[in-house]
């Protein structure tokens, strides 16, 4: 038997705090712990502590989640047990978040459990497909050090995605920037590449790549230049940036990928926010014939020349300008790619 109960409403965070500053305990439970309010349809899926303070979800469930597997490993732990409850046995799946880095990204899981319980999914269900659905975060390593360069790209991308998410739909899942892929931003035929600068009257572009300006096959590309300033007190940060595109209605969940391939597990983290900035303003050119630029086409026979492996080149923008497009214009073509 399943039904849901009320949507996740409370902060996780503060009750895990709470458990831990206060040792706050609501049940008969033989482990410590807190309700979330959320039913499986066998009782509230309660948040518990491990002996060294790891976060714990406990959801409760029935007798056929004992011969269900889940993926558990080193860094997540998922078992199911029984604990006494005034006397009672009662099944729970337990899941532990065994890294304390991985603590952000563990609280997002454990409120993505909670929200498809109270959209009616099963225990056993619910859980295993969050987990496989940020199977990619729970393996992230992050980096030795965070470089600037890094956070200026990912801030830069993020504000261009900032600007789709005015449009009341979701544009994260045109979001390619941190895996590789030729162009920062593609739907369907339509593609954007951005680059980003700290200087705030800079009119190079450094391109990486010998087709990074090649359109899609039959279809149309927008270089976009954005002009970030370092300032000790600005307001664009990872974690600024973060929570406004969350408010805005974009998936949590891609962004959380995104970040884990640049190596971040927290966006809230200091070394991912110590350098803030001020977002100075956006440039935008049409990228067709005639635009300054080197791909195979421009090669004899449009072949590479051999022993040729990268290619980087600066354009100077001040020779682009019969190509670049109004604020107004490049907001159509946002709007255009996510519409």
């Amino acid at each position: 038997m399943h039904k849901s109960g009320n949507k996740p409403d409370v902060a996780l965070k503060s009750l895990w705090s709470d458990l831990s500053n206060a040792g706050l305990n609501d049940s008969l439970l033989e482990v410590p712990s807190i309700s979330t309010g959320v039913q499986t349809g066998y009782g509230p899926v309660r948040l518990a502590l491990g002996l060294d303070s790891e976060l714990r979800v406990l959801v409760p469930c029935g007798e056929d989640t004992l011969f269900c597997e889940f993926d558990s490993s080193s860094r997540l732990t998922v078992e199911v047990v029984k604990y006494s409850c005034n006397g009672n046995k009662s099944l729970f799946i337990d899941i532990t978040c065994r890294e304390e880095a991985l603590n952000a990204v563990f609280s997002e899981l454990a409120d993505e459990i909670l929200r498809r319980l109270s959209d009616g999914k099963a225990p056993a269900e619910a859980v295993s497909g969050t987990i496989s659905d940020f199977k990619i975060l729970l393996k992230a390593d992050p980096p030795a050090s965070v470089s600037f360069s890094v956070v200026l790209g990912l801030l830069g991308e993020w504000a261009v995605l900032r600007e789709m998410s005015r449009f009341g739909v979701n544009p994260a899942d045109c979001w390619q920037g941190p895996w590789e892929q030729r162009h920062d931003f593609r739907a369907g035929n339509l593609a954007l590449e951005v680059k980003t600068t700290s200087r705030s009257d800079s009119v190079s572009v450094k391109i990486a790549g010998h087709d990074q300006l090649l359109p899609p096959a039959a279809g149309e590309l927008v270089l976009v230049l954005v002009r970030m300033e370092p300032v000790s007190n600005g307001r664009v940060t990872v974690g600024g940036l973060f929570g406004e595109l969350i408010n805005a209605g974009v998936k949590p969940l891609r962004l959380r990928a995104g970040l884990a391939e640049l190596g971040c597990l927290d966006p809230y983290a200091d070394e991912w926010n110590r350098n803030r900035f001020e977002l100075q303003s956006m440039s935008a050119w049409r990228v067709v014939d005639g635009f300054p630029r080197l791909t195979h086409k421009e090669f004899p026979g449009g072949i590479i020349p051999p022993g040729v492996s990268r290619l980087s080149y600066v354009i100077d923008t001040t020779h682009a300008e019969e190509f670049s497009i109004t604020s107004d214009d490049f907001t159509k073509y946002l709007k255009r790619m996510i519409t």
